[in-house]
């Protein structure tokens, strides 16, 4: 998007890499004062984990492979979200419970018809 190259699909991936590293983290792996350095960071894909807070090795690799600069290597690239699932960070998910609705969720919120935003 920075250098206007067309894009697809593969950078919903790469966002997920960028949104995790910020959930865990608790700040953006790419950040810079000056816009220009930012954009050179994002561009080179230049991040590093922080050592104040240490991240399992499965949670790191799961990043990086979300944050694989060449979207045909990136994870996700061969079987979509399948390949999300079978990485070892997010494999206590069974996606077939979540695709067939056998999960049940913690918390169920009373609404009265379809459009109640309570």
């Amino acid at each position: 998007m920075i250098l206007k190259n067309g894009y697809d699909h593969m950078i919903d991936w790469w966002m997920l890499g960028c949104l995790t590293f910020e959930l865990f983290y608790k700040y953006p792996c790419f950040n810079d004062k000056e816009s220009s350095a930012l954009y050179e960071k994002i561009v080179n894909c230049n991040y590093k984990f922080p050592k104040t807070k240490e991240a399992s090795d499965s949670l790191k690799d799961f990043i990086k492979c979300l944050l694989i600069k060449d979207p045909s290597h990136r994870l996700g690239n061969v079987n979509g979200y399948i390949d999300l699932f079978n990485h070892d960070y997010l494999k206590v998910i069974k996606i077939n419970k979540i695709l067939n609705n056998e999960y049940k969720p913690p918390f169920i919120p009373r609404v009265s018809n379809e459009t109640d935003l309570r």
